[in-house]
């Protein structure tokens, strides 16, 4: 198992990728607002030209991703961790590879304010 405390640019991605297809369980942190976010960091590392590729690659590699924010509590007392996350199945997979991020954001975000990991998203 590797832990990289940031994935942060196109060499530390490379990397972790790499190592992630030749077996290795990689966990790493994005610095990122949430789990869609943070992929579209990582993408935004790659050359325009490489994209597409990238795009393939994170499809094949990615277990799943996770978010967490601190948020007010409604009573306004202190705050309360709130969080999200998704599991890379064959549908966000296939929304990973063609880039219909238009699909994938209203299903996680649902999945996010209503806590249920689905989120009534077919995906």
């Amino acid at each position: 198992m590797i832990t990289v405390s940031g994935l942060d640019g196109a060499e530390s991605l490379e990397a972790a990728v790499r190592a992630v297809e030749m077996g290795r369980l990689v966990l790493a942190i994005v610095d990122a607002e949430d789990s869609f976010l943070a992929i579209e960091t990582l993408l935004s590392y790659v050359d325009e030209r490489n994209v597409a590729k990238m795009q393939q690659r994170l499809a094949n590699a990615l277990i799943g991703g996770m978010s967490q924010q601190l948020l007010p509590r409604e009573n306004g007392t202190g705050r309360v961790a709130a969080y999200a996350y998704y599991m890379n199945t064959d549908g966000v997979k296939n929304l990973l590879r063609e880039e219909r991020w238009e699909r994938w954001l209203p299903c996680y975000r649902a999945a996010s304010v209503s806590r249920n990991e689905h989120g009534g998203c077919g995906v």
